[in-house]
């Protein structure tokens, strides 16, 4: 039998879209409305949005008319963003306040929503391109302390059928000062003097363009339409069960891709890479598809396109759309799936599964024989504060400040190995690192390796499971002011490294011995100093091993001694290692520091570290010199830090004075001699004292900068500075803090008087 509709219920259904304006206290409500402006309240009182029929919430509308500039409307909360007009493109909406505008930063903060993407709409009568994408990259819409939109928005966007400009793809890094009510006005993307998106910014309103066919640039001149649209948009796994599927069939010759389809199968993939692990299924197709690249095409950077590496920028090596997709499936597996979690759950998916490239870099090793064979090395479980004046300690390549304890075992690529620590270190902010190549290169402009290969894991307990598809280095990490003492620590299942050690409580006993280890890289370490190299870079009997570690560190205790710092503290002074390429822009501090490039097939390779401290060194030393944040005279950061090379090689080896000021920079021309007569002539010397750390001064990055220090030495021996640099350890120790740069100039010169 049939119920009844009572009147009520045809009244209520009849008032649903009012009570529903009313009603609309997040994005998500929104979904499922017809097109037109609603009612919300985001908790700061209500205004009217407008909703298109796919639920995207207009948040940013200027339609702006060739030949003017008129002012820019900020939205604040409570007042109502613009309703949509599809005028077309020459009309003018400045002189409607309901139709121009754009919502502001604090207003984007009180969305209550998860999985916030938003809409980039916009064309100009300069040219026939529109941009029309669709991002989940938010940049700094809903905060000032989140990233930018570049370069992350270039690989992560769904371009619509009607997209046809080269932003986002082409962007370079976002305009700074794209943030707070700016963040989609001031060129958001930009990539510089060729493609932007402006809106007002400095009267420029721009739209895939900077400048007009003649060369000048662009001002008002040109009718242009800008919108931005927000829309909440929950994960679905079939989307990315659909790009795989994609990739996978154009991987085996079923059906053959265009280089746009591969491009947005990348992205999609990228937005998407914190889902891979969303079920066991979708890992499973994710595994199959990277065997059927390595198996039809050959493993990322074994193959004549890729074994050099290759840009980043598509344009520039183009015909690689395949393999940027792999790269971005094989990162998001290594990120989001190679996890502790995923492994409880699914040990079997984890445990055998290896990434091929390994072989390019940083190399392959079998796993062992036996996989119940253990062995057991000690570690130093302290980090005390050292007294005095600390050196950067926060510059590790995760931005922590552990100390890295080798264990002198490697795990084979694709293995499950088995750590087992005492209880005293469990739960206390230990980890465990597997790879020592930390450091992410997603900011360098081209790809050589993937850029994370490292995994960490945290010890929660006295035995841990490890794992990395590339395999790597099995070390101990030990946080600040930890106090364990002396422990030991066990791998089961791991390889054999080259491991040579002269430390205070452990001493390699047959360093020729080491050879003979399996691992692909080997590390040395005493206890101020540490570095890593592939172990086919050591040839037998080119260098004296022992005597060259011991060099290092005699060095670096001279350093300490002449700064007045604690000649041998917990973590190591430097730690060295080589990769594919500088960590940096150019080159930098770090822990490890990464300032020695290698090509990982040459065999043996550039000898890099074992050969002792010395002339291939000073850039080394140079950053070592930013690092241990020695006092300076005010434009000194870029001088004063290469007279530590001096302080390594004259006052702790014995080297002469004046081969180690030649060697301590280049170019290596510039003796005592030479660099006093340099600095004499400088208008910065004598009564124009000032210098500055301008790129066209004469003090930074020359031996002129910090000739006189070593003047000094010169005439005086050592002891003016150790006494100089012991006063400010007394005085940082009696609770005065001289600082590091921009001492006072005469008070500095008084103390070292």
């Amino acid at each position: 039998m049939k119920k009844p509709i009572h009147l009520l219920s045809i009244v209520l259904l009849s008032l649903l879209p009012l009570i529903l304006q009313g009603q609309i206290t997040s994005l998500t409500d929104a979904q499922g409305l017809t097109a037109g402006t609603y009612t919300f309240n985001l908790g700061d009182g209500d205004f009217q949005g407008y909703v298109d029929e796919e639920g995207w919430i207009l948040w940013l509308q200027y339609q702006h008319q060739g030949g003017t500039n008129p002012n820019l409307r900020v939205i604040e909360p409570g007042n109502d963003l613009p309703i949509y007009d599809d005028s077309p493109l020459g009309a003018d909406l400045s002189g409607d306040e309901s139709k121009w505008g754009h919502g502001a930063q604090s207003l984007a903060a009180s969305i209550p929503d998860d999985d916030l993407w938003l809409r980039w709409e916009a064309e100009t009568s300069n040219h026939a391109r529109k941009i029309h994408f669709e991002s989940p990259v938010l940049g700094k819409f809903q905060s000032d302390t989140d990233t930018q939109f570049a370069p992350e928005i270039t690989y992560k966007n769904v371009k619509r059928a009607d997209h046809t400009a080269n932003l986002p793809d082409k962007s370079g890094n976002s305009n700074p000062n794209s943030m707070g009510n700016n963040v989609f006005t001031r060129a958001p993307i930009i990539r510089f003097n060729t493609y932007a998106w402006e809106i007002n910014t400095g009267g420029r309103w721009t739209v895939d363009d900077v400048r007009n066919d003649d060369g000048t640039l662009i001002q008002d001149e040109h009718s242009t339409i800008h919108r931005i649209w927000v829309k909440p948009v929950p994960f679905d796994i079939d989307i990315l069960f659909t790009a795989l599927d994609q990739l996978q069939n154009h991987i085996n010759g079923v059906d053959a891709l265009s280089s746009e389809d591969l491009n947005q199968v990348k992205n999609t993939i990228y937005i998407y890479s914190n889902d891979l692990a969303a079920s066991e299924a979708l890992m499973i197709k994710a595994q199959s598809v990277v065997a059927d690249y390595d198996e039809v095409i050959g493993a990322l950077f074994t193959t004549p396109s890729t074994q050099n590496g290759f840009s980043k920028d598509a344009a520039a090596s183009p015909g690689l759309e395949v393999e940027r997709a792999m790269l971005a499936l094989q990162q998001g597996l290594f990120d989001f799936v190679f996890t502790p979690e995923v492994y409880a759950q699914y040990p079997d998916l984890i445990d055998g599964f290896k990434y091929n490239s390994c072989v390019s870099f940083p190399g392959d090793v079998d796993p062992p024989a036996d996989a119940t064979v253990s062995n057991t090395t000690s570690i130093r479980a302290n980090f005390s504060d050292p007294v005095g004046i600390n050196p950067s300690y926060n510059i590790n390549g995760d931005g922590t400040e552990h100390a890295y304890r080798p264990t002198g075992m490697y795990l084979a690529p694709g293995s499950v190995a088995t750590v087992t620590v005492p209880a005293s270190l469990v739960g206390k902010d230990y980890y465990i690192r597997v790879g020592a190549h930390e450091w992410d290169l997603n900011n360098k402009p081209s790809f050589r390796r993937l850029d994370r290969i490292t995994k960490k894991f945290a010890i929660e307990s006295a035995s841990v499971d490890i794992f990395n598809p590339l395999g790597g280095a099995i070390a101990i990490l030990v946080p600040y002011q930890a106090s364990e003492g002396i422990v030991d620590i066990s791998v089961t299942n791991g390889r054999e490294a080259p491991f040579y050690s002269i430390k205070s409580f452990h001493v390699t006993s047959d360093f020729d011995a080491e050879l003979d280890k399996p691992a692909p890289w080997a590390v040395f370490e005493t206890d101020n100093v540490m570095y890593t190299i592939p172990t086919h870079s050591i040839v037998a009997g080119e260098f004296d091993l022992r005597q060259t570690m011991l060099d290092w560190d005699k060095a670096l205790q001279a350093i300490n001694t002449i700064l007045g710092r604690q000649p041998i503290s917990d973590k190591h002074d430097m730690y060295m290692i080589t990769d594919l390429m500088i960590r940096g822009g150019a080159f930098s501090i770090g822990y490890p520091m990464s300032n020695n490039q290698i090509n990982y097939a040459s065999v043996p390779g550039p000898v890099n570290f074992i050969d002792g401290p010395g002339p291939r060194q000073e850039v080394n030393f140079h950053e070592y010199g930013h690092a241990v944040r020695i006092s300076k005279f005010p434009g000194e950061g870029e001088a004063l830090v290469n007279f530590l090379y001096i302080m390594a090689l004259n006052y702790g080896l014995d080297e002469d004075l004046n081969e180690a000021v030649k060697f301590s920079f280049v170019p290596n021309t510039f003796d005592i001699d030479n660099a006093a007569r340099h600095r004499m002539l400088s208008n910065s010397f004598g009564a124009q004292r000032d210098i500055t750390n301008s790129t066209t001064n004469e003090v930074r990055y020359q031996h002129r900068g910090y000739a006189h220090y070593f003047e000094i030495v010169n005439l005086l021996g050592w002891c003016p500075h150790k006494n100089f640099w012991e006063s400010e350890f007394i005085d940082f120790e009696n609770g005065m803090d001289r600082g590091i740069n921009n001492q006072d100039i005469d008070s500095r010169i008084l103390r070292m008087s």
